[in-house]
Formats: structure tokens, C-alpha cells, sequence
């Protein structure tokens, strides 16, 4: 009875409301923000429901990372809106573009909802004061950065927030007074940040201090950004305690985290805590250098470093990494270089994160080295790599550099998988010449094979490049007996004449689509194909051969609907023709 009461008296939408937020809170958040896209009543019926209504969509939006829907959302409110909440959604919309990487803009909007509401106390518009901290922190404006948190601290006394305050002292470079604030201070502290200023104030021994991040990272449950900012620390502390073995795997576990995480709005931050291939690469050397002094190694003998490098492997393939990186550095005889880079490559593909870790090193626009030293193996590798991360840019650019098989794989589904990657990838013109190669490869091709030839064909036409298919269809090698395949293909080059608007061309190839069984065909296909052919022949102005067409259709189509259809087409033309006498 109590129920029935309350469903009586609640209004329907917080019921709705309430629904859509036990959605949410299964997890079920997308379903939860289609239903409420779908249900939201308009502004124009009641300004304070819309908000209530509206506050739970950005919470779902937020929730799912739609920035950019975030930002459209709320770039425009309704006039009836009040200020607390165009307070609230200045900050929510300041941090999409935050997320968006647009501090720029998030400052400017910040500023905006400032600046035009009025008589609100400190508590509604501290959280958009923070942001503009925020923002001038991603931009890089330390100064303006510093004065905005000054203001901040005199306005808001009471708020405690030494983690942002710390983070602007760090970007400085004052760490002695960010080490202070850490020890004078409680509240938003953040681990990364504390460490580092006890790091670099020089309050903490780097080995020891290394050692308790250590500690911190497998014993207490992080966010993956926390956790990469951390082990970074550690490569850190570990470069200055000479401690090589420690920096590189550190370094490593930061780079394979840094792909797990979620890009956010702490660039600013991120600036604190680079992950650079640079710095990995410096790392090999160094460890390199240092074990190649030990053995009495010198520049330029190659042949020795490559022996200490080969005895090493199997047991200590990390030294033996470190040694062929200095080879692949400062070998005299270019052919060392090019080997050395090799077996440093293959060894870093023997580990976990190997293809993360190599893609810091030779992938990335500011990586040390480049892919084309990699040999072709391990380029294939991490094309495959890069697909799995869906990096198809990354993958397009790596399959251009590579021009046979990988041993072991099916050459044919690699020249053609080779080609759509490369279409796929953007870099168009070299898969219509992957495909023009592999036509060259191979004078015969199965039927299956030639089905799956056939849909990166269809590619090349969605890529509007239907020169290129008309030219690649017709140098399929399809099986003179099979007449299926041959109207599909002659089908498949209309469709790409008369995108060009070669109408003419269109028609005659949709007829020889028809007509390849003999010229009375008039099974489904080549009814579809007649039909195609006589649009196309209208096209081109050839009114009498298209009218003829129609008629043939006419005798043997059933259906009444198409036949409607037909008759129509017809009609059309007759005017056509009509005008075009009058017209002469």
C-alpha cells in the first residue's frame, strides 16, 4: 500500500529519474544517459526539473568520458537557468576541454562564467577558481599559474589544497618549498608529488627513496596514472644512485603503463613526469657503458662488444640488451649497427611489454631511433602490435616499410592484408600499389582468396579513388568458366564509372553484368543489372536505348511495385525527350 502511495504522489519524472540512476548504479551508465536523452523533459516545461535532469546527464557523460558531448552540452543555457548552476556547468564544461586538451579554451570559459554571475559566495565559485589554476598549468604559464593560486590561498583560506599549490612550486623548480609545504600540510596531497620533492629537495637518500616508492606501488592499490608517475620516480632516483638495472625496468613499467591509462586534464602534471624513449635508450647506454668499462671494451671493437653481448643472452638477456644498444650507438662499420639494433629489438620483443617499450624507442615522433633499423621481423611484429591497439596509423606506416611475408605466414593473405592496412591507415596510394603488386605476384588466384581480394577492392572504392578500382578489377585473373565472379566484378566497375559520371561506360559494363550467361538472361541479378544499365544509358542522353531496356523489363517483371517503378522511369524519359524537341 505504501508503495502504491508513494508511485501516486511522486511525480513520474523522479521516478524516471530515480530509474535512470539505479541504472547507473548497476552498471549500466550508457544505457542509464540513453534513457535519459530519450526522457528529458524541455526546459520550456520547468527550468528546475531540466537542471535537476540535466546535472544526472553530465554525471553520466562525465562518467563516460564524453567530452566533447560535455562541452556542446553546456556551451549554450538556457536563459531561465540560475547561477549556481551556470556555476556548476562553467567548471563541468571547463574540465571536458581540460580533458580535451584545450586549456585555452577552458580558461576563457572559466573566466566567462565568472564574470557574468554575480552575489555567489566562495564556496559555488571556488571549484571554477581551481580549474583556471588548472588550466594555466597545462598551458605552461607558471607565472600565471603562481599569482591565480596565490589569490586563490587569500580567498579561500580554509581549503586545503597543497597538492595543486605543491604541483605549481614543483613546475618552478622550487622544491625545497614544495618539500616544506608536503611536511608543514595535510590534505589533497598526492604520493607522485611529495616524492619528487623530497627527491629533488635532496631530503631523501635516491636509493632508499627509490626503494619505499618501491614499496608503495605493489603494496597499495593505484590509478594506472599514479602508478606509471610513480615507477618513474624510481627511474629517477635510481639514475642518480647509479642503480642501472633498477632505471631501465622502472622506466619500463612506467612506458607499458602509460598505454593503459586514460588520457585526462593533467598536462600540467604530465610535464612533471615525462615518459620519454630518450630517456630509456640513455638508460641502455649508460648500462651499457658501465659493464663495457668493466670488461675493458673500447669504441670501435665491434667484434668484442658483439661477443659480450652474444655470451650474455641466455642468462642476462637484459646486460646483453644494454650492451648491443652501445654497439647499435657507436659501431664504426654501419652493417654492426643495423645488426646490433636487431638483436637489441629481439630481445625487447622477448618481454612482456617488449612492443610498448620499442615503440618509445623507434616508434614514436620523438623517439632516439628509427623503425627503418629494426629488421623486417620485428617490424612485423609490431604491426601486429599496433593493429591490436588499434593504432592504425602506426600500423599502416610500419606495413609500408615492409615488402614480403613474414616466414611462416601466408604470403597471399599477407600482401593483401598488407593492403587494406595500408588503405585503411590513409596512406592510399601505396595500397593501390600493394594491390597492383600483389596482381603482379600472382597470375592465379583461388576463388576464396579472390572473395577476400574483392572487399579490399571495395576499399579502394570507399576511398572514392574509383580510377584505381576500375583499374584493379579489371586485372583480376577470374576463371574464364566462372561467369558468377565475372558479373559480379563487371557490376562492381559500373557502380565505379558511373560514380565518375561515366555514364555511358556504366551502362555498357552493368549490361555485360547481365548479359555474360547470354544475351536473353533475365534472372534476378540481371534484371537488377538491366535496370542500372537503362538508369545510366538516361544519364548519358541515350533515351531510345534506355527506353528499350525498360520495356524488356517490363515483360518478365511480376512484381507490381517495380513494375510501378519501371512505367515511372518511362514517363520520364518521354518528357525528357519531349522538352528536348521542343527545346530544338
Amino acid at each position: 500500500m505504501l508503495i502504491i502511495l508513494l508511485t501516486v504522489t511522486l511525480p513520474v519524472q523522479a521516478v524516471m529519474l530515480d530509474d535512470i540512476r539505479h541504472m547507473s548504479d548497476i552498471g549500466a551508465p550508457a544505457l542509464a544517459l540513453k534513457l535519459l536523452q530519450r526522457n528529458q523533459p524541455p526546459a520550456e516545461s520547468g527550468i528546475a526539473a531540466w537542471m535537476e535532469w540535466e546535472r544526472l546527464r553530465i554525471q553520466l557523460a562525465t562518467r563516460l568520458r564524453r567530452w566533447q558531448e560535455i562541452d556542446q552540452r553546456l556551451a549554450i543555457l538556457p536563459p531561465e537557468s540560475d547561477d549556481g548552476f551556470r556555476l556548476w556547468a562553467g567548471t563541468a564544461r571547463g574540465r571536458a576541454l581540460l580533458e580535451q586538451g584545450k586549456p585555452e579554451q577552458a580558461l576563457v570559459a572559466a573566466r566567462q562564467s565568472l564574470w557574468v554571475i554575480s552575489g555567489q559566495d566562495g564556496s559555488a565559485t571556488m571549484p571554477l577558481r581551481r580549474l583556471i589554476v588548472r588550466a594555466y598549468l597545462n598551458q605552461g604559464k607558471l607565472a600565471d599559474a603562481e599569482t591565480a593560486m596565490i589569490r586563490f590561498r587569500q580567498d579561500y583560506p580554509d581549503i586545503d589544497i597543497s597538492g595543486l599549490q605543491a604541483e605549481v612550486l614543483l613546475r618552478a623548480g622550487r622544491y625545497e618549498e614544495a618539500a616544506r609545504l608536503f611536511s608543514e600540510r595535510k590534505g589533497d596531497k598526492q604520493r607522485a608529488l611529495e616524492f619528487l620533492a623530497q627527491l629533488e629537495a635532496g631530503q631523501k637518500q635516491p636509493a632508499a627513496l627509490g626503494k619505499r616508492i618501491m614499496w608503495v606501488v605493489r603494496k597499495t592499490r593505484l590509478k594506472a596514472d599514479e602508478s606509471m608517475r610513480l615507477w618513474q620516480l624510481v627511474a629517477r632516483s635510481a639514475e642518480q644512485a647509479e642503480l642501472y638495472v633498477r632505471r631501465i625496468n622502472a622506466l619500463q613499467k612506467a612506458m607499458a603503463l602509460s598505454t593503459t591509462r586514460k588520457s585526462g586534464s593533467d598536462a600540467g602534471l604530465d610535464a612533471l613526469f615525462p615518459i620519454r624513449g630518450a630517456d630509456l635508450w640513455d638508460a641502455y647506454l649508460d648500462y651499457g657503458q658501465y659493464i663495457g668499462n668493466r670488461k675493458q671494451l673500447l669504441t670501435g671493437q665491434d667484434e668484442q662488444w658483439a661477443a659480450a653481448a652474444g655470451n650474455a643472452t641466455t642468462k642476462k638477456p637484459l646486460r646483453a640488451a644494454a650492451l648491443w644498444a652501445v654497439l647499435a650507438q657507436n659501431a664504426l662499420d654501419p652493417d654492426n649497427q643495423l645488426r646490433a639494433h636487431g638483436k637489441f629489438a629481439e630481445l625487447l620483443m622477448k618481454q612482456k611489454q617488449g612492443a610498448v617499450v620499442l615503440r618509445y624507442l623507434y616508434l614514436n615522433p620523438d623517439s632516439p631511433q628509427h623503425a627503418s633499423s629494426l629488421p623486417a621481423a620485428v617490424n612485423h611484429q609490431l604491426a601486429d602490435k599496433a593493429l591490436a591497439w588499434g593504432n592504425l596509423a602506426l600500423a599502416s606506416r610500419l606495413m609500408g616499410q615492409l615488402t614480403t611475408a613474414p616466414e611462416g605466414k601466408e604470403s597471399l593473405d599477407w600482401y593483401m592484408r598488407r593492403a587494406r592496412i595500408l588503405l585503411l591507415g590513409g596512406q592510399i596510394d601505396q595500397g593501390v600499389q600493394a594491390l597492383h603488386e600483389l596482381l603482379d605476384r600472382y597470375q592465379s588466384i583461388p576463388r576464396q582468396s579472390l572473395d577476400r581480394l574483392m572487399q579490399v577492392l571495395f576499399d579502394v572504392q570507399a576511398l572514392e579513388r574509383h580510377q584505381d578500382a576500375i583499374a584493379l578489377f579489371k586485372r583480376l585473373p577470374i576463371p574464364a568458366g566462372d561467369l558468377k565472379l565475372q558479373r559480379e566484378v563487371a557490376y562492381w566497375t559500373a557502380e565505379s564509372y558511373a560514380s565518375q559520371k561515366d555514364y555511358a561506360s556504366a551502362a555498357a559494363m552493368f549490361l555485360q553484368s547481365a548479359t555474360l550467361p547470354g544475351p536473353k538472361t533475365m534472372d534476378p541479378w540481371g534484371q537488377t543489372a538491366r535496370y542500372h544499365a537503362a538508369d545510366n544509358m538516361a544519364k548519358a542522353g541515350l533515351i531510345d536505348d534506355a527506353r528499350y531496356i525498360y520495356k524488356q523489363l517490363l515483360k518478365v517483371t511480376k512484381d507490381e511495385s517495380r513494375r510501378t517503378v519501371i512505367r515511372n522511369r518511362m514517363q520520364q524519359l518521354l518528357l525528357t525527350a519531349s522538352r528536348e524537341k521542343k527545346g530544338s
